[in-house]
């Protein structure tokens, strides 16, 4: 294997530690929206917890785009990487995973579309929301060890 490989590996795993930094910021945001929420009581503090509900939403958006991009390269290159049944249960449970992903991901989007619509009251929407980023950290850190533990299984190869 080549140069390259290694450095697609290594672009890889630096990925995951964005991630992992990415999804503590909105686990953090996403307690802090739910404290604001609990103690509003005027139309300005409201206000206040829409605004970061906002900003809360575009952080998960920035981190679904990057795992979408990242899942892409990864899977691609996993597969191209690793022959008949080595780490097929890893594997599997990478795929598992990416389908969880997607399913997070729709359920945001119909989550902001029924609150768009006023379906559904901002209160219900950030509790979905801290429900979601919690099952959203558990994937994003299985999805870090399966993969880590791939990667570099793949670079050792690559090295001998």
């Amino acid at each position: 294997m080549s140069k390259k490989e290694l450095s697609i590996v290594g672009m890889l795993i630096r990925d995951h530690s964005e991630f992992l930094k990415l999804i503590e910021e909105i686990v953090k945001l996403s307690g802090t929206l739910q404290n604001k929420l609990n103690k509003a009581k005027t139309s300005n503090e409201l206000f206040s917890v829409l605004k970061d509900a906002v900003y809360l939403s575009f952080k998960v958006s920035s981190l679904l785009t990057k795992l979408d991009d990242h899942i892409k390269l990864e899977e691609e290159f996993i597969k191209s990487s690793i022959h008949g049944q080595e780490l097929k249960k890893e594997v599997n449970m990478l795929i598992e995973g990416i389908r969880r992903f997607s399913e997070i991901e729709e359920e945001i989007r119909n989550i902001l579309e029924k609150y768009h619509r006023g379906n559904i009251a901002l209160k219900d929407v950030v509790e979905r929301f801290t429900i979601l980023i919690n099952e959203l950290q558990k994937i994003v850190y299985q999805h870090v060890n399966i993969s880590d533990r791939i990667l570099h299984i793949i670079r050792q190869s690559i090295l001998t």
